[in-house]
């Protein structure tokens, strides 16, 4: 076989492996199992699908009525029984919680028990009231009425530089204290629109 034929022949070898080579398709290599899969979330979304709400707060119901006149007798009576003796503050601060003519009524008779009490020897103690129970006995439109159980502590005497004496002034061990349960009742009207008190009575 001559030179040429040889050479040839080897050309038409290479070629043919050349091309048997281009026409094939290299395999796409299988997912491991153990390759985390990994999910395209929108951001911010929790992965357990649980959605933050926002929290929201009921406002307060606004109280009835008769919640309104229970609060205002309670809160009154333990002002207004609470003193001490020839101390009449505790109820010219209530004159705002008065009807007007209730108002005009107890500024009067402040001004008759500060010229009584003037006149006499000064006599010292004080009075604590505590209300125990309440309940509204009457409600209407224009009418109200509260009835209250009220504990009351009655001291005859008083302290003076952590000194007890008598309601006379006179020095003693011990300042005597009195405890009583008395009921009190709490009329109202409506006048401009708000309950004010038109008078009390101690039972």
């Amino acid at each position: 076989m001559s030179f040429k034929k040889i050479l040839l022949i080897s050309i038409i070898i290479i070629l043919a492996f050349s091309t048997a080579g281009f026409g094939c398709k290299k395999r796409k290599p299988k997912p491991s199992n153990n390759t985390p899969v990994v999910a395209n979330l929108p951001a911010n979304q929790p992965i357990n699908n649980q959605v933050n709400l926002p929290v929201t707060t009921q406002p307060p119901k606004p109280a009835t009525e008769e919640e309104k006149v229970i609060k205002l007798a309670e809160d009154y009576i333990e002002i207004y029984g609470s003193y001490k003796f020839g101390d009449f503050s505790n109820v010219g601060n209530l004159y705002p919680q008065m009807s007007k003519n209730y108002q005009a009524q107890m500024k009067n008779w402040i001004s008759q028990q500060k010229a009584k009490y003037a006149s006499q020897s000064k006599h010292y103690g004080s009075v604590i009231t505590l209300v125990q129970s309440s309940k509204v006995i009457l409600l209407n439109q224009n009418e109200a009425e509260v009835k209250l159980k009220a504990r009351r502590i009655e001291y005859k005497g008083a302290w003076i530089n952590d000194n007890p004496i008598d309601e006379f002034g006179n020095p003693i061990s011990e300042v005597p204290k009195r405890e009583f349960f008395q009921d009190v009742q709490v009329k109202f009207i409506k006048e401009d629109g708000s309950w004010k008190v038109n008078g009390i009575k101690f039972l």
